[in-house]
């Protein structure tokens, strides 16, 4: 009953993906790319989960990796857009899923059902998905600290854009031997973060950050470790929130 589960949020997360797709190459092309976040219910075996991924768009075309199902850690979504109609597929470790659904106007919403193949971790599975495009987390300026643990820990002061789920961005940094200044770029899957910055000066090294986005709160929980320069290796944590977080 779990994998069925599993099954179905990876075939709902493919509905989503696919009616999240855009239109034909005409005038009314619906745009669907972005970040979404996928609730499946099956009806075969009961029970619901929720999933989420980048869904890329080139006309009617849809394409998109789905992270944290449960039958595949990555998923390749393929699929097509006409009109508000959406048709799809999801290939989880070998078993193709096939998703039907509709796309809202806005391109922010899609509802589907799905249908998986007998046998595997899906089971033949089959179900219903509601997907709902994320608005942009990591938009306007986020400040904080990172550092090793029991360490001194750098201050950040970090401008972030998000474009559906596309980040880019730059730091300023005080009180690190590592790093004065950050060019950022990186993306969200959910509420998952990775973010890269090199130093915008032309020095080796890089840091690397991934971890998550309270969104009601928003606060970055990151764990981040550096490569390149003298401080390659070092790793720790870094916290970060918005200039308008209630989390003051």
């Amino acid at each position: 009953m779990r994998n069925s589960s599993a099954v179905v949020l990876v075939l709902a997360s493919l509905g989503v993906l696919s009616s999240c797709g855009g239109g034909n190459g005409g005038s009314s092309v619906i745009d669907v790319a972005g970040n979404w976040q996928v609730t499946v219910t099956s009806t075969v075996f009961g029970g619901s989960g929720t999933g989420t991924g980048q869904i890329n768009q080139s006309g009617s075309s849809l394409s998109g990796t789905l992270a944290g199902l449960p039958c595949a850690q990555s998923t390749i979504l393929t699929g097509t857009l006409s009109g508000t109609s959406l048709s799809a597929n999801l290939n989880e470790n070998g078993q193709n899923v096939s998703l039907k659904g509709t796309v809202a106007a806005d391109g922010n919403s899609t509802t589907g059902t799905y249908i998986a193949p007998a046998g595997g971790c899906l089971n033949g599975d089959a179900g219903t998905f509601v997907g709902q495009r994320l608005s942009a987390m990591l938009n306007g300026i986020f400040i904080g600290s990172f550092g090793p643990e029991n360490s001194i820990r750098a201050n950040v002061v970090t401008q972030l854009h998000d474009d559906r789920g596309n980040v880019t961005g730059s730091a300023t940094i005080t009180n690190s031997l590592c790093f004065h200044s950050l060019e950022i770029k990186g993306r969200l899957s959910g509420s998952n973060v990775e973010l890269q910055g090199a130093d915008d000066l032309g020095e080796p090294q890089a840091i690397s950050l991934r971890g998550t986005i309270d969104q009601p709160n928003r606060t970055l929980s990151l764990e981040y470790a550096v490569s390149g320069g003298s401080c390659s290796g070092e790793s720790g944590t870094a916290q970060l929130r918005s200039l308008d977080s209630p989390a003051r």
